[in-house]
């Protein structure tokens, strides 16, 4: 695996790690496009000199796909990963299931767990639908549903939501976790342009995570009072103005854009990732 460059990686640290990385061309000319995406809780300011201490989480949040000029890539849109269409059939069939008097000994969710599913001929029918639909459940149990979005034919991107069974801040599902496994997903296959390779004229493939500002949960936020101490922050402090303006700098130390945090609708830079070519 190759070394990042410098400033391949631009995250808000804590909250976003993201990589992104495609492999070598093949016959057909394709080439795939992987990422990592894993959200976490932020944990920002509390140093000696702040005046702030506060967590982050997120509500939701975009990845889109885009490209630097001139193009040397096109997206092959019989390629495209399309988000978790079969995990939401799935997640319908065992609610449905569920209605047909479905076991659920502790036996049966063991044995769903186990990588390796297998069923007596003296089990009845309804049992293995049973252990199948388990199985299932098991294999959905992430907690970020991903759904695809193509406002702009050359930008696609995807959708990231919390589930009902996500972690919840504030009354409210948040982010946490990977929303896929890169092993297993590609979120593209890309069509080179053989000229811009051959006269190295390759474009840079960016994977950039962003929200609006309504989408970020602020929370567990406090500020040191004159002694030194660290109190709680009241909801109707003027302070609260302060954890936004320390949440822009903090974006831009990390060379991501800043933006207008009192805007509610606001678009939020997290995360950029410049693809890189990796060997499989």
């Amino acid at each position: 695996m190759a070394e990042n460059t410098h400033n391949r990686l631009r995250q808000l640290q804590g909250l976003i790690s993201i990589d992104a990385w495609h492999g070598e061309s093949t016959v057909t000319g394709h080439v795939d496009l992987r990422a990592y995406v894993n959200f976490d809780e932020a944990r920002l300011g509390g140093q000696s000199d702040d005046e702030v201490a506060f967590r982050l989480s997120l509500r939701k949040a975009e990845l889109i796909l885009r490209q630097s000029e001139p193009k040397s890539f096109k997206f092959d849109p019989a390629h495209l990963w399309r988000g978790d269409k079969s995990i939401s059939v799935e997640r319908k069939t065992l609610k449905n299931a569920g209605r047909k008097n479905i076991r659920s000994r502790s036996s049966d969710l063991e044995a769903s767990k186990s990588p390796k599913l297998s069923f007596s001929s003296e089990r009845s029918s309804e049992d293995s639908i049973s252990g199948s639909v388990e199985s299932k459940a098991e294999e959905s149990s992430k907690t970020i549903n991903v759904s695809f979005s193509r406002n702009d034919p050359t930008r696609p991107g995807w959708i990231l939501k919390p589930r009902e069974d996500a972690p919840r801040v504030k009354d409210a599902e948040v982010l946490y976790g990977q929303p896929w496994d890169e092993d297993e997903i590609s979120l593209a296959k890309l069509i080179m342009n053989k000229n811009h390779a051959s006269a190295e004229m390759l474009s840079m493939l960016s994977i950039y995570v962003i929200c609006r500002q309504e989408d970020l949960v602020f929370h567990d936020i406090k500020i040191k009072g004159q002694n030194g101490t660290w109190i709680t922050m009241p909801e109707a402090s003027p302070k609260r103005f302060v954890i936004q303006e320390y949440l822009r700098k903090s974006l831009m130390s990390e060379g991501l854009p800043g933006s207008d945090l009192h805007n509610p609708f606001a678009i939020v830079h997290l995360g950029e990732a410049i693809s890189e070519f990796r060997k499989s």
